[in-house]
C-alpha cells in the first residue's frame, strides 16, 4: 500500500498537483506523525485516532488564538465576530 501511495505523491507532485494523498501525508507531518506514514503502521487504531482527534483539536484552538491575537495586533474593533464565528460554526455546537 506505501508503495502505490508513495507512487502517486511523485505522479501527483510532478504534475503539480495535490492529491488527497499528498494532503494525507502533509497532515500526518504536521501533527507530528510522519512515522505513520513512513512505516504504514498506527498500532492501536482507537489510539491513534484518539491522538489524531486530540492533536487537531489543539492545533485549531492554536492557530485560533494566533489569528485572535493578530486582529486584536491590526486593532480590528470585531474581533469578537471572529470568535463568535468560529465557536457556532465548530463541530462541537453543530
Amino acid at each position: 500500500m506505501y508503495n502505490l501511495l508513495y507512487n502517486d505523491i511523485h505522479v501527483d507532485v510532478n504534475n503539480n498537483i495535490r492529491s488527497w494523498v499528498l494532503l494525507v501525508r502533509e497532515l500526518l507531518q504536521n501533527l507530528g506523525f510522519n512515522h505513520v506514514w513512513m512505516q504504514q503502521n498506527v498500532g492501536g487504531d482507537n489510539m491513534f485516532l484518539k491522538d489524531v482527534i486530540q492533536r487537531l483539536e489543539t492545533a485549531f484552538v492554536d492557530n485560533w488564538v494566533t489569528e485572535l491575537n493578530q486582529q486584536l495586533e491590526r486593532g480590528s474593533n470585531r474581533p469578537h465576530t471572529y470568535i463568535f464565528s468560529v465557536i457556532f460554526n465548530s463541530k462541537h455546537f453543530c
